[in-house]
């Protein structure tokens, strides 16, 4: 009996497993919000959130080439290198997420 529910767990999680271009939609909405948050007025918040939508697009168009995946087959890790960011002055830190389950958790 234990088996079996080990063996259904792990089929969901196998089934549920987010693949890249999940992974684009949830980083562009991610990155939206973390501008959003590290926003102090409505007019910054405005511009920074419209900046990073333009970015957030062209990261999820280049997302297959900017992005390491790593398949573990029943979850996945995921490293998004935020230099382009830095360079702009935002002080970010690379995002690292662990896809399981559909939903991607920050590591």
């Amino acid at each position: 009996m234990r088996y079996l529910i080990i063996t259904i767990v792990l089929i969901i999680m196998g089934f549920s497993n987010p693949n890249t271009s999940e992974f684009s939609s949830f980083i562009s909405s991610h990155i939206k919000n973390e501008m959003l948050k590290d926003s102090e007025t409505k007019e910054t918040s405005n511009l920074s959130t419209g900046i990073a939508s333009l970015f957030a697009k062209s990261i999820a168009i280049e997302i297959g080439k900017s992005v390491d995946r790593t398949n573990f087959i029943f979850v996945s890790t995921y490293f998004l290198d935020m230099s382009i960011f830095r360079d702009f002055g935002a002080e970010t830190k690379d995002i690292r997420m662990l896809g399981i389950f559909g939903t991607f958790i920050p590591i």
